[in-house]
């Protein structure tokens, strides 16, 4: 399907599409942090605000916060997928099914 395709315009609906992605994958955390701010109990505030300048200390209790405005947690196997990651981790998966990567060398 992408073969006849020139490199020019595979890189142009690459671009666009890892974009989408990473568009997709911001709106998606943003709206989930401010759900999970709008859901802090008050008596959690003072909390959050002291462990605030620990990194382990704030994942932790970020984590308690989600867990408890509902979220669940979710594992993706051994890899950590970050945000600035996701999208051009599914382009390669897609790439890899549908694209260049499947194995032809025809470059």
């Amino acid at each position: 399907m992408f073969k006849n395709l020139r490199i020019r315009t595979k890189l142009i609906a690459s671009f666009l599409i890892t974009a989408a992605i990473t568009l997709a994958v911001g709106l998606i955390g943003y709206n989930g942090v401010r759900t999970v701010d709008r859901k802090v109990p008050a008596e959690l505030e003072p909390l959050v605000r002291k462990y605030l300048h620990s990194p382990q200390l704030l994942e932790r209790a970020s984590r308690a916060l989600a867990e408890h405005a509902g979220c669940a947690p979710l594992a993706l196997g051994p890899r950590v997928l970050r945000t600035e990651t996701a999208g051009l981790a599914a382009l390669a998966a897609l790439q890899t099914l549908w694209g260049d990567f499947a194995g032809d060398a025809d470059v």
